[in-house]
C-alpha cells in the first residue's frame, strides 16, 4: 500500500481552467495569488519554505531547477534553466523545445565561482547566463541561450512536494535535501532566433542541497508529471555504487502527499535515441508503473533529440519535454512531463 503523509498547504490552490486542448488545460493556465509566509531557519532538520530556497554556503552542492510549458496562442514551447553551486565551480543549464517545430536549444555553462552569486538569507542567484531573484509570491526568471532568452515572472499557486513527504532523500551515501514547487504559474517573455513572444504557463521549481559528492553515482532519472486533473508526481529512479530508489511522490491540490513504490522505469524504457554529438543512448519512451494506486503511464519524449551537451562535448544530459497517456488511478489520464536523465543509460 501506499503511505499516506498528510502536509498543510504551503499555498493558496492549484492553477485550473479547463480548455479544450489537452496541452492548454494543462499548462496556459494561472492560479490565485499566494498567501505569505514567515521566514525559517536556514538549515533546518527538515527543509522548510521559504528560508531553504535560499543558498546555503559551505554545504556542498545545490542546484536551483525549473522546468515547465509555455503558450504563445498556437505556439507551445517547453524549457529549463538551472543553477548549480559546487565547491570549485557554478554551472548554468538552459533550453528550449519548440513544440510546434521540434526545435532544440540548449546550451550547459561553467563559471569560476567569482563569478557568480548565491545568497544566504533570500532567493538571490546571479550568473553570466541566467539569474533567479525575489520571493515565493512574485520569483523572477532569466535564462540566457545564444540564439533564445527566457523571461519570466513566477508566483505560488499550491502547496510544496517534499520528496519522500520530508524533502530528505538518501542518495549516494549520504542525505540530499530536496524542496519541490510544482504549482507555480508563470508570465513573461520568451525570445527565439529574434522572434519575441509573450507567454503564459506552468513552472515546476526542485531544489536540492547536499554536503556529499557524486564518486558513488551511476545513473538516474527524475520526472516531473503534471496530470490534468490537478495532481503532480515526482518520480525518482536512481541507480549508485551503494544504493537504488525507486520511488514516486504524489501532490494532490491541497496539500496531501503519497509516497509510493515505483516499478523500476529501466524495466519499461524504449525507442531509444543515441546523440550525434556525446554518443550517449537515452530512452525516450517509458511506462510509468505505480501498481499501489492502480497508475500506468506511457511517456513519451518529443522531439527525441533533447540533450544538453556539456561544454567539452564529453558527456550530456537529457532532459526532454514529454507527454503521457494512461490510467490514474483506474481512470484515464494525460499529463505533461519533464523527463531528466543522467549517467549511462545503455
Amino acid at each position: 500500500m501506499a503511505a499516506l503523509i498528510v502536509l498543510a498547504p504551503v499555498r493558496g490552490s492549484a492553477a485550473g481552467e479547463s480548455s479544450a486542448d489537452p496541452f492548454k488545460r494543462i499548462a496556459c493556465t494561472a492560479g490565485a495569488a499566494p498567501t505569505a509566509v514567515p521566514a525559517d531557519p536556514a538549515f533546518p532538520t527538515f527543509p522548510k519554505l521559504p528560508g531553504d530556497l535560499a543558498a546555503h554556503p559551505g554545504i556542498g552542492w545545490e542546484g536551483w531547477y525549473f522546468v515547465g510549458h509555455l503558450c504563445a496562442g498556437p505556439h507551445q514551447f517547453a524549457y529549463q534553466v538551472a543553477f548549480t553551486v559546487g565547491k570549485n565551480t557554478a554551472e548554468t543549464n538552459i533550453a528550449v523545445t519548440d513544440l510546434n517545430t521540434g526545435a532544440f536549444h540548449q546550451k550547459w555553462s561553467s563559471f569560476p565561482l567569482d563569478q557568480v552569486s548565491a545568497s544566504g538569507s533570500e532567493i538571490a542567484v546571479q550568473m553570466p547566463t541566467g539569474s533567479l531573484t525575489g520571493t515565493l509570491d512574485a520569483l523572477s526568471l532569466r535564462g540566457v541561450l545564444p540564439n533564445a532568452d527566457i523571461d519570466l515572472g513566477l508566483r505560488a499557486t499550491g502547496p510544496a512536494l517534499y520528496f519522500g513527504g520530508t524533502g530528505l532523500i538518501p542518495l549516494w551515501g549520504t542525505t540530499t535535501y530536496n524542496i519541490e514547487l510544482p504549482y507555480l504559474a508563470a508570465a513573461g517573455t520568451l525570445t527565439v532566433d529574434g522572434t519575441k513572444y509573450p507567454v503564459t504557463g506552468t513552472a515546476w521549481m526542485d531544489h536540492q542541497y547536499f554536503a556529499g559528492d557524486f564518486s558513488k553515482f551511476k545513473k538516474w532519472t527524475w520526472m516531473a508529471v503534471t496530470l490534468d486533473n490537478g495532481d503532480r508526481i515526482a518520480l525518482l529512479d536512481n541507480y549508485s555504487t551503494v544504493d537504488e530508489d525507486h520511488a514516486a511522490t504524489v501532490l494532490h491540490p491541497d496539500g496531501r502527499i503519497e509516497v509510493a513504490e515505483l516499478v523500476p522505469l529501466a524495466e519499461d524504457a524504449g525507442a531509444f535515441w543515441t546523440s550525434p554529438v556525446t554518443g550517449k543512448r537515452f530512452p525516450t519512451r517509458w511506462v510509468v508503473r505505480i501498481p499501489s494506486i492502480d497508475t500506468s503511464l506511457v511517456v513519451d519524449a518529443r522531439p527525441r533529440a533533447q540533450e544538453i551537451v556539456r561544454t567539452s562535448a564529453a558527456s550530456g544530459v537529457y532532459e526532454g519535454a514529454a507527454t503521457a497517456t494512461g490510467t490514474y488511478r483506474g481512470r484515464p489520464a494525460r499529463a505533461l512531463v519533464h523527463v531528466e536523465m543522467l549517467g549511462d543509460w545503455r
